[in-house]
Formats: C-alpha cells, sequence, structure tokens
C-alpha cells in the first residue's frame, strides 16, 4: 500500500521500539538497501562543478554528506549486530556472513566519475 512515514515523537514508545526492532531484524536478515540521487543542483556558487553529496558544506567536523550517510550506515550494522535482534541464530549467523547494507548512488553522466572517485578514493569510508 506504498510508505508509511510516521512521526516516532507523536507515537507512543511501545510503538517506536516495535519499528525499530522490526527495522533491525530487515538489516539483519540483509533485506534493505539505500538509494540515494547525487546531483550538482544547489552546491555552493564557490564550487559550482562539485556534486552536493562529495562536498564540503561547511559543517564543523568538514565531513561531506556522503560520508556522514556511510559512517551512519557503519553504525547501524553495529548496532544491529550488538542487538541481537534475531537471537542465538541470529547471532551464530552474524559471525560467518555479516551484514550487509548495499548503496545504490544514482548520478548522471556528468557526476558518475566524480562520484565514484569521491567514494573509491575515500576507501567507501
Amino acid at each position: 500500500p506504498g510508505a508509511n512515514v510516521s512521526e516516532a515523537a507523536l507515537m507512543k514508545d511501545k510503538t517506536v521500539d516495535a519499528m525499530r526492532r522490526r527495522g533491525m531484524a530487515a538489516i539483519a536478515k540483509c533485506q534493505v538497501a539505500v538509494i540515494l540521487m547525487a546531483t550538482t543542483e544547489d552546491v555552493a556558487i564557490t564550487n559550482p562543478d562539485a556534486v552536493i553529496g562529495t562536498s564540503d558544506i561547511g559543517l564543523p567536523s568538514r565531513k561531506s554528506l556522503l560520508q556522514i550517510l556511510f559512517e551512519r550506515l557503519r553504525r547501524l550494522k553495529h548496532l544491529t549486530m550488538r542487538s541481537g535482534i534475531e537471537g542465538n541464530a541470529f547471532k551464530a549467523a552474524a559471525a560467518t556472513k555479516p551484514i550487509s547494507i548495499p548503496v545504490c548512488i544514482m548520478v548522471s553522466t556528468e557526476t558518475a566519475h566524480a562520484v565514484e572517485s569521491f567514494v573509491r578514493g575515500n576507501d567507501c569510508f
């Protein structure tokens, strides 16, 4: 029936916890992926040829949006492994098959090289 977007702050704790467990279970079963669009639109005027996800956007950490995304995905995989959502069977499987969250970055022909070089150049973070 399509996406159901809910605001966690308006939901009961029990519901949020159930949704979190369901999401982590899907991650543990490698049923989750990320699709991202990389564009040159809305980039600071100082660097009109830059791709948004690869550019320094002025954060104190000087990290790009792609780096933040990959770091958060790595942390999410770590939290899922630690949660033991699937119980002992999951922990045993995780020891032999790591959790994977595929990332598909949609690019234009103009941005493909820049994005691929950035991700590979940073060893996929």
